[in-house]
């Protein structure tokens, strides 16, 4: 896990990550898988939980390997600086609400 002060900043090292990857799988193929969210966690032992933090866990769930999936706060806060796809909803475990995400283009 990774925790960004930015939005944009988060988007943007996910995206830096995923065509990191891409570029070294010759070899050895691995794919990440990368869900990106928002909120207010708790720290505790320098470590973050809450809601905003299982939210993000989920995405990184629902999403296929060298994909990145933000939730809805992330796309309106970053929708004019990383292109996102359609939307799709998802249920996603142990949450009862359907949950808007996007997933991010990477590009090359």
């Amino acid at each position: 896990m990774l925790v960004f002060s930015s939005s944009t900043d988060a988007v943007g090292c996910a995206i830096a990550i995923q065509r990191a990857v891409a570029q070294q799988n010759a070899d050895e193929p691995i794919a990440v898988r990368i869900g990106v969210h928002t909120g207010e966690p708790t720290v505790e032992n320098n470590d973050y939980h809450g809601l905003c933090v299982v939210i993000a866990k989920r995405l990184c769930d629902a999403v296929g390997g060298g994909g990145i999936l933000v939730s809805d706060v992330i796309r309106s806060l970053t929708s004019r600086t990383h292109p996102l796809e359609e939307p799709v909803e998802l249920n996603l475990k142990g949450l009862a609400d359907t949950t808007l995400a996007w997933h991010v283009t990477i590009g090359g």
